[in-house]
């Protein structure tokens, strides 16, 4: 928001950030101190619920407010303030629900009265459910210190009988009405025309361009039983409009979307039943008749409901929310769909949908607020029925009439649902699903437009749309997928479809019950057990959730067996029925969690006790009370006076103990995803005590962590509804997938993914499996545990066999339809067998493309195991394949290698480790046939079904026959015959592979393409280079970005797509390419090299940029291979050795200068350096493997790039103007500049910047002596060794001089000096 203050003055109104802390501070005054008293900036930022900044036009801090919610008075419980405040203070109506309190509130001077004004607007406006802000201050403070202050907020009364100066404090308080008051709302008439034409032809002209310019005093005119509006008004003017009608098709809506629920949108009846379906017959349906009847396509865009498309979405617990976000849609009015006919207007029949803008821009974003997803069956089962018919009633009759308490878990979707789409994949399920046979129970929205300047307040106008249809609970809205929310949707809960629709729509749905306001949020007592009992009947592992419940109820901990951690549960009451629950524990691995979770993206764990961080262990909520969750949450929070809360979700086969502590939180849309932080391997052995402790190093299953905090808890969440599927669960999609689903501030509905065998790593963990085939790295069992996509991600297992371009839809055997908006193409290639032989396959041949590929190969090789097994192939995978077979005790002998002359470059495109490889398989006694070409099967005899038990090669003229059981085929990828098929036939541009642009568009602009499926277009001039060629996770993350620009409005646009003039260039890539093997004889493999095309290993040695190689070579520790270019930058890392690879360690050496590694090109020139294994392991190059350095590194070179004074360049500027002519500095240039650095305020920021790295970083690196270090004297410390001052690689007009890295131009130290403070007792001797 904006504002025009004094002098013009214009302001913008946006989220506080921690490093608002310093103008905060230059804006306080003694007056500021004397209300608020002393605070920390930053602490008050940080654990604020609500906290806001206003900057002028320059970028400039004028203002800046905090709440919270509760008073800052530390005489005042903040779990018990509203008790303490009713007892005291004339407060009506007034909970910790709708109230905030200020804790904080600087203004520019002169401008504080403006200021002030935005602030308190800004935060009634976004914060709708607030309707008080209290100011507690010392007694006499405000009035004497704060004119402004006194002109909004009016003081509180004192309660009657107590005494004024036996309180701590004044209460002030500012109210909803002064700032944003709530609507008037009344029955529609004919007269408003005028007012509300002007608005709708704001927003959108279709309505008047079609219906004329009187189609809204017809529509109002055409009420009747069926069919009302009502308008809302300002001083006399009509500024808002709604029409609703209770003519819904509630059979279509049940045959769309999981209604269970919700009981189907009808009253409860005794001929409800439950019925048996095949999970198959929902899984291969597209549109049908049985799901439009006889409509046209005109007449579905026009009807009054309209529904989404496939998804089944996240969560799977009752009354699973989802969250989501708002946009704010200032016009509801939109020309997507068919145009409805005159008539349709006289007896309405028109949704939300249709007259939403398709693209709807808005300048205002306004607050969050969360939708549920629920699936599959209802919550309510008629033997639960507390129902009651229609009439006036009060809250707890309505409550009783909707809720049975009773949340069955089958009725909810499982976390990323999987549709079988494919014959032979699983097989057909039998599951209970409701059908309910009683009266409609909801109206629909039909029309509904509001001036955006009152459109945060659109929630008033529903309380008087459920008292024109007083006998039915539900309200429903539809909207197509591509409109953003508006505000209105987040008082509705978004309705999961069902895997079969494939219509353009949204469903929101929203209970009367949902408008209560007397919800209240308490600790749990034992009187609640049975109220509990019933909430969760039916959900998977509620016997832990009333175990826990017992214990609270005990003694507020678990048994000291069970370590007596403290235990909080809480309920939501309303109406006197619990509706909602949350249990939490303090949290005990706080230390493991900082350390292998990036965390402190969210918050500063500086300013948190570690009291203060929580463990969600269960949340559930009934499902018309979704849309409370961030609530339910915020309160659970405040009440047990924690600041953070964490909750993890393990893999679905996971069985330990910690994962059976849990169940599903319903919430889970309003946590945000913490992503994974790459692991040192630490040299346990000679760290000895200097290891980390072993809260960072134990050993646990892995898990995806998801967090909420204080300041998250009101923070808004864009939603994005659009259909997004991605057709391949290859590395470039799940990394593509990954990017949009650890946005946090965004929240994807509607994320699916096609694949013949759904998504990798489902299966139990099994070392011999995992390790089959080649490895990238990242595409890892553990990874995939850490990211968690089958939580967001919707999974359809089959082949795509056609896209359909104009319907926009995709074809997947055996026949069902997936819908999208968006198709991302990365089915990438694999390995098939060779067309060389045409005939029919026989059994038992292999081609291995995933795990499940390679358990199903070994499990069929294990019964066969008498025959030999013939691999056939020179690749990677085809040796890492070779050692699972010898894994699993299949004996070397009977294992035949035939590896094909096809390949001019082995896969390990070294001449050395080419002969090692050959000397391991000869040991393992392998039988290894080089030039062979397959022939044919079974001596070409071969009928459907025929086992394998022979298999011809050829070598020119010699022919070689082979008797085996197995074959496994690895020589050749390519791309799968029915995608090409698929691409080819809707006129995609193939050539040899699918043909894109730098921003990965293919010719259809709603289909996007990447990986090694892809090449870019031939205007590039860049044939032989694919996207294959890059490491598949930076073209992922690549990929997501160009999408988030079209789906995220607050994304900045760093990453803008090239301009259609500018010079047409490929991408820039510069992650390396990883691949790790394990090989026959058990020895490990790691190539690291930068995106490269395929050239051999002594035709690139030529090359005057290649540099040298430093080689190390033994029996013992393996050998190991460093390129070092020109520059002295590592290019390429190439290891084989029998022991195990530190492969997280080894990774991130590529790109560094190997002044970062203790000068490692003199050191091994001198002779000095014998093995690198063992030299890579020493603990003073521990903080080089850090997942920080990089960043530590990059503010070393911010502070050696900055001037210190306008008039003084910075020490960059002067190396670069010493090294203009490319020549060497002179000598007294040198020891100038090496005096000025020394002398240098730079010198001792970068010394600090060090320092304060390593504290920092402590949990991680204990192993260097720091600043904090016990046992060192104060003398001692001023003999440490400078710094790292070798930690900064300056460019040169794109360039990177080696002789113009500081630690040569300043002739100073390098890392090498931390090898003096490798740690206290190695430094002293001990």
């Amino acid at each position: 928001m904006s504002d025009t203050l004094e002098y013009n003055e214009v302001i913008h109104v946006r989220r506080a950030e921690s490093t608002d802390a310093q103008e905060i501070d230059a804006l306080s005054t003694r007056e500021t101190l004397a209300v608020f008293g002393r605070f920390n900036a930053v602490s008050v930022i940080e654990k604020a619920v609500f906290a806001i900044s206003v900057v002028n036009s320059r970028q400039e801090l004028v203002g800046h407010a905090s709440f919270y919610d509760f008073p800052n008075l530390s005489t005042v419980s903040q779990s018990t303030w509203d008790q303490w405040l009713l007892q005291h203070f004339t407060v009506a109506q007034c909970s910790p629900l709708n109230s905030l309190f200020c804790h904080l509130l600087v203004c520019q001077s002169g401008f504080a009265e403006g200021i002030t004004e935005e602030v308190m607007r800004t935060a009634f406006t976004a914060l709708p459910q607030v309707h008080f802000v209290f100011i507690s201050s010392p007694k006499g403070a405000l009035p004497d210190s704060s004119a402004t202050l006194t002109h909004y907020f009016q003081p509180v009364g004192v309660a009657e009988g107590v005494q004024p100066e036996s309180l701590p404090c004044d209460i002030y308080v500012t109210h909803r009405h002064q700032w944003c008051p709530i609507l008037h709302v009344r029955h529609a008439r004919v007269e408003d025309h005028d007012d509300l034409t002007p608005i709708f032809k704001k927003q959108n002209d279709v309505l008047t361009a079609t219906y004329g310019d009187y189609f809204l005093a017809e529509l109002i005119e055409a009420q009747d039983d069926c069919y009302k509006a009502i308008v809302a008004e300002v001083e006399g003017t009509a500024i808002g409009f709604m029409s609703v009608s209770s003519e819904v098709d509630i059979d279509l809506l049940n045959g769309c979307f999981e209604l269970g629920p919700y009981h189907g949108l009808k009253k409860q009846s005794d001929d409800d039943t439950w019925e048996e379906r095949t999970t198959s017959e929902s899984c291969t349906s597209s549109v049908s008749s049985s799901c439009f009847g006889h409509e046209t396509e005109h007449e579905r865009s026009s009807s009054t409901i309209a529904v989404p498309g496939k998804r089944q979405d996240i969560v799977s617990r009752p009354g699973s929310a989802v969250s989501v976000s708002v946009r704010s849609a200032s016009g509801m009015v939109s020309s997507h769909g068919s145009q409805p006919s005159l008539t349709d207007i006289t007896k309405p029949k028109l949704s939300t949908a249709q007259f939403s803008r398709e693209n709807s821009t808005s300048s205002f974003v306004s607050a969050t607020v969360s939708t549920a997803h629920l699936k599959r069956q209802g919550s309510l089962r008629p033997e639960d029925g507390k129902l009651s018919r229609g009439g006036s009633m009060g809250p707890e009759t309505m409550l009783q009439r909707s809720v049975s308490g009773r949340i069955d878990e089958d009725a909810i979707s499982h976390v990323g649902s999987q549709i079988q789409a494919r014959d032979g994949v699983g097989e057909k399920s039998k599951a209970k699903a409701p059908v309910f046979k009683g009266e409609p129970n909801a109206f629909s929205v039909q029309l509904f437009c509001i001036d955006e300047r009152y459109e945060m307040r659109s929630v008033d106008m529903l309380p008087a749309v459920f008292e024109l249809f007083p006998d039915r609970d539900f309200c429903i809205v539809t909207q197509p997928h591509l409109v953003p929310e508006y505000l209105l949707l987040q008082h509705f809960t978004r309705v999961s479809p069902r895997p079969t629709t494939t219509l353009h729509q949204e469903l929101y749905v929203s209970h009367r019950c949902s408008l209560l306001e007397d919800v209240v949020i308490r600790r749990c007592t034992s009187t609640d057990r049975d109220a509990i009992v019933t909430l969760v009947d039916g959900i998977d592992n509620k016997d832990c959730l009333l175990s826990d419940v017992d214990c609270f109820n005990a003694a507020r901990r678990d048994p000291l067996d069970d370590g007596g951690v403290p235990l909080n549960v809480l309920v939501a009451d309303c109406a006197s029925q619990v509706v909602g629950i949350s249990v939490i524990r303090d949290e005990q691995d706080i230390e493991y969690i900082r350390s292998h979770y990036d965390i402190e993206s969210f918050v500063y764990y500086g300013h948190h006790r570690r009291d203060e961080h929580a463990h969600l262990h269960h949340l559930v909520l009934n499902p018309i009370f979704n849309h409370f969750s961030k609530q339910l949450l915020k309160e659970t929070l405040r009440l047990s006076h924690k600041t953070c809360l964490y909750y993890p979700i393990y893999p679905e086969y996971s069985v330990s103990q910690a994962s059976k502590a849990h169940t599903l939180a319903s919430c889970l849309h309003d946590f945000v995803p913490v992503r994974a932080r790459r692991q040192i391997e630490y040299p346990l052995e000679q760290l000895g005590e200097n290891a980390p402790s072993e809260r960072i190093l134990q050993s646990q299953e892995p898990y995806a962590l998801y967090h909420i905090n204080r300041k998250l808890t009101l923070e808004p969440k864009i939603t994005v509804n659009a259909r997004i599927v991605v057709v391949g669960a290859s590395d470039v999609g799940l990394s593509f997938l990954e990017t949009l689903t650890f946005s946090p501030h965004l929240r994807f509905n509607n994320l699916t993914v096609i694949s013949p065998q759904g998504l990798p790593w489902q299966s139990g963990p099994d070392d011999v499996i995992d390790n089959m085939l080649p490895s990238s790295h990242y595409n890892s069992r553990i990874g995939h545990a850490h990211m968690s996509i089958m939580t967001w991600v919707n999974v359809v297992k089959g082949k795509m066999t056609a896209i359909d371009r104009e319907r926009k839809l995709v074809s997947v055997l055996p026949g069902a339809q997936v819908p999208y908006d968006l198709l991302i193409l990365c089915c990438g290639q694999q390995y098939q067998v060779s067309s060389q032989p045409r005939r029919a396959i026989p059994n038992h041949v292999y081609t291995l493309n995933s795990d499940r590929d390679c358990k199903i190969a070994l499990q069929a090789v294990k019964m066969r195991r008498e025959g030999s097994v013939v691999v056939y192939g020179a690749s990677l995978a085809a040796h890492s394949s070779i050692q699972a077979l010898l894994a699993i005790g299949i004996e070397g002998s009977q294992v035949k290698l035939i590896q094909p002359s096809s390949h001019s470059v082995t896969c390990f495109n070294n001449p050395t480790i080419d002969e090692k490889i050959s000397t391991i398989l000869k040991e393992q006694g392998i039988c290894v046939y080089e030039g062979y070409t397959l022939k044919e099967w079974n001596d070409g005899d071969i009928r459907e079904g025929d086992s394998l038990y022979a298999a011809t090669f050829i070598h020119g003229e010699e022919e070689l026959r082979l008797e085996c059981s197995s074959f496994f085929c690895f020589d050749r990828l390519g791309i799968d015959h029915d995608a090409f098929q698929a691409i080819n036939d809707c006129c995609l541009v193939f050539d040899g592979r699918l043909v894109v642009d730098a921003d990965f568009q293919t010719t259809d602009k709603a289909i996007r393409g990447a990986g090694s499926l892809t090449k870019f277009a031939r205007r590039y001039h860049a044939d032989k280079w694919s996207l294959g060629h890059f490491d598949s996770r930076e073209v992922g993350q690549k990929l997501a970005l160009s999408v988030l620009r079209d789906y995220d409005p607050v994304a900045e646009q760093l990453d803008k797509p090239v301009d259609a003039h500018s010079p047409l260039l490929i991408p820039s890539f510069e992650y390396p390419k990883i691949k790790s093997a394990r090989l026959p004889g058990q020895f490990s493999y790691l190539h690291v090299a930068p995106p490269a095309l395929e050239t051999p290993y002594e035709v690139a040695k030529e090359h005057r940029e290649y540099g040298r190689d430093l080689v190390t070579d033994s029996c013992e520790a393996g050998y190991f291979r460093i390129q070092v270019d020109k520059f002295n930058r590592i290019r390429q890392i190439q290891c084989l050795t029998n022991k195990s690879l530190d492969i997280n360690n080894l990774v991130t050496l590529y790109g560094l200068n190997e002044s970062y590694l203790n000068k490692l090109v003199s050191r091994f020139d001198e002779g000095l350096i014998s093995d690198f294994y063992s030299y890579f392991r020493e603990p003073w190059v521990m903080a080089v493997f850090q997942d920080r350095f990089s960043d530590f590194c990059m503010k070393l070179k911010e502070l050696l790039s900055s001037r210190t004074s306008d008039d003084m360049p910075s020490l960059e500027e002067r190396v670069r103007e010493m090294l203009q002519n490319d020549s060497e500095p002179a000598a007294t240039e040198m020891k100038t500049l090496k005096s000025d650095y020394s002398n240098s305020q730079v010198k001792k920021l970068i010394d600090q910047r060090l320092l304060a790295y390593l504290h920092y970083n402590r949990y991680h690196l204990p192993m260097y002596l720091s600043s904090s270090s016990d046992g060192v004297k104060r003398e001692d410390r001023s003999t440490w060794p400078t710094l790292l001052h070798a930690l900064y690689w300056l460019h040169v007009d794109g360039r990177a001089l080696p002789y113009v890295c500081l630690i040569y131009v300043l002739g100073l130290l390098s890392i090498e000096y931390m090898t003096h403070v490798v740690s206290a007792h190695a430094w002293f001797g001990l």
